[in-house]
């Protein structure tokens, strides 16, 4: 009845991050790419209840950094380094 989905362990481990969960929430809400600094502000703010511009540009590093080309290496988004755009394979549906 179930199909059971194989997760490598490290993907999986990676998708508990609470960062990593809010940017696919965030990008499955777009059916258009988004810029790095928009995710990152909407991401921050979701974090936390004011976040600075301090804060905003520690998220835009972390996304840009870590979170981002892990998406992207399982799939989940296209991220477009030159041009700081993110547009997402995750279905709304789902």
């Amino acid at each position: 009845m179930f199909q059971q989905m194989s997760i490598p362990t490290e993907q999986f481990q990676f998708l508990l991050g609470k960062r990593s969960r809010i940017a696919l929430s965030v990008l499955a809400e777009r059916t258009a790419p988004i810029e790095l600094s928009e995710l990152a502000a909407v991401v921050a703010s979701r974090e936390y209840d004011q976040p600075g511009e301090h804060v905003t540009r520690e998220t835009a590093a972390s996304l840009h950094h870590i979170h981002l080309p892990k998406l992207e290496e399982m799939g989940a988004v296209a991220y477009d380094q030159k041009r700081c755009q993110i547009h997402s394979h995750v279905d709304p549906a789902v």
